[in-house]
């Protein structure tokens, strides 16, 4: 891709790859933590994984791979303003690690990752794991995820370079996360959350206060808006909890990335303009950068109007498109793409 801005919107006919695109920067931002290959099936709403520990059964991982084919490796690069360059390769782990299915323990052959000289070798079986070797500036690190009876193994602990939040399209972001973010921004920042509110007014002028309450073992975020209680936020519309996820990871990825599938989502095209200036704000206050995907010609529209009122068009429109076995992109300039809104050209 190039010119990429501040503000990024990918735009592209249906299965191009918009989608997949958003997974490859959440993986890439976040490489030192490969339980992020995990979070990716639960994003395209897969809500539990089934794990067959057998040799050349399914793997739970497959789907982060082209064509569900484990046998390839994924190459991810990248080069910042800085000339800073990051190289992520993931593969399909060629080390033969067993498991005592009767004691339910795991085997390894490599003992770098454990010794595994007293285990009993009888009644074993293969697991998956998927092998890690992330290149930044020359410096190479390689690590590893494998899943046991017992659950999911990391042989490093995770710390990613920035913090990077996703957004699917698919389904409801977490209440439960949603929450932790708020109550993040609360202790740190509260004038953070009064702004918020304010912008969530947008959808809702009806809203006085947004606040945190148990609700049996869990909390979620409510809104009050002059009944004789506060509802909780989902309850109110599916465009007011969405902008709410969009704001809290904003607010909480200060100096990293959002990624927002199909931003649009929930939105009334009438708004988009208001919300395209509330995430411009958002993103000069907390220094994040916005990948997001559309199919939405309104959608596009509107950012352009806000971001051309700026000193600065810190805006770019990413269009994917094939050509035979290969995904090309175009960016359009800023020029390009009044020309094109102007005309009514497709864009989407």
């Amino acid at each position: 891709m190039g010119n990429i801005n501040n503000v990024n919107l990918i735009a592209g006919q249906n299965n191009v790859g918009k989608t997949a695109l958003l997974e490859a920067i959440f993986l890439h931002e976040g490489s030192s933590n490969p339980q992020l290959s995990m979070r990716i099936n639960n994003f395209r709403g897969l809500e539990s994984i089934v794990v067959e520990f057998g040799y050349g059964s399914q793997k739970p991982f497959d789907s982060i791979f082209y064509d569900l084919d484990n046998t390839q490796e994924i190459e991810i690069a990248s080069r910042n303003e800085r000339n800073k360059e990051k190289l992520l390769k993931i593969r399909l782990s060629g080390r033969k690690q067993k498991f005592n299915k009767r004691k339910g323990k795991m085997r390894a052959s490599s003992k770098r990752i454990e010794d595994s000289s007293s285990w009993d070798i009888s009644e074993t079986n293969y697991i998956p794991a998927l092998d890690f070797e992330e290149t930044l500036n020359g410096h190479k690190t390689q690590y590893q995820m494998r899943f046991t009876p017992e659950g999911i193994e990391i042989n490093r602990p995770p710390q990613a370079e920035y913090p990077t939040f996703f957004i699917p399209s698919r389904r409801f972001t977490s209440l439960k996360e949603d929450a932790k973010l708020f109550g993040k921004i609360d202790q740190t920042n509260y004038s953070h959350i009064e702004k918020i509110l304010d912008i969530l007014k947008l959808v809702d002028s009806r809203l006085k206060r947004i606040s945190v309450v148990p609700v049996g073992d869990d909390v979620t975020i409510h809104g009050d808006i002059g009944l004789n209680r506060s509802i909780p936020l989902p309850l109110m519309g599916e465009g007011l909890n969405r902008l709410n996820s969009i704001l809290l990871r904003i607010a909480n990825a200060e100096n990293g990335v959002v990624l927002i599938d199909e931003i649009e989502t929930g939105f009334h095209f009438s708004i988009l303009e208001d919300i395209w200036r509330v995430i411009q704000e958002a993103v000069n206050t907390f220094n994040v950068q916005i990948f997001a995907t559309t199919h939405s010609f309104e959608c596009i529209k509107a950012a352009h109007t806000v971001f051309s009122k700026c000193d600065d068009y810190k805006f770019s429109l990413h269009r994917l498109y094939r050509i035979d076995e290969t995904v090309q992109v175009k960016t359009l300039s800023n020029l390009q793409l009044e020309t094109a809104i102007s005309a009514n050209l497709e864009v989407r």
